[in-house]
């Protein structure tokens, strides 16, 4: 079995229904958000952060991890990355001020990724 399909199995059997009850996102949708490493990053932020940040706080985050310019970053946090994870309900996002806060998606979304990362470690 591959380490994808291994990691799905043990999320769905074990954390999933422990956890999804509280989140509004389906495991599908939760896979899909989490496939890309800058959201992935959103995520992890937004929880050591203890749940709220602003735009501009994020990108000079991101533009550290990633070593890319903010500029670029908070325009695709803006146009792209923070949009979708709202859609799903994984943050709850102020357009007008910039405001990210997290939700108990986010928190959920964390706790897969954590679990994913665990998986692949052994």
């Amino acid at each position: 079995m591959n380490q994808l399909r291994q990691i799905q199995v043990v999320l769905r059997s074990v954390l999933v229904p422990v956890t999804l009850r509280d989140a509004s996102i389906s495991t599908t949708e939760a896979f899909d958000m989490l496939r890309q490493r800058r959201r992935q990053h959103i995520i992890r932020y937004l929880t050591e952060v203890e749940g709220t940040a602003t735009l501009r706080d994020l990108s000079e985050h991101l533009a550290t991890v990633e070593g890319c310019g903010r500029k670029r970053i908070y325009i695709a946090l803006y146009q792209n990355h923070l949009p979708k994870l709202a859609d799903v309900g994984a943050v709850h996002y102020q357009r007008r001020s910039g405001v990210i806060t997290a939700t108990t998606t986010t928190r959920f979304l964390w706790l897969v990724l954590r679990g994913a990362k665990w998986i692949l470690a052994e």
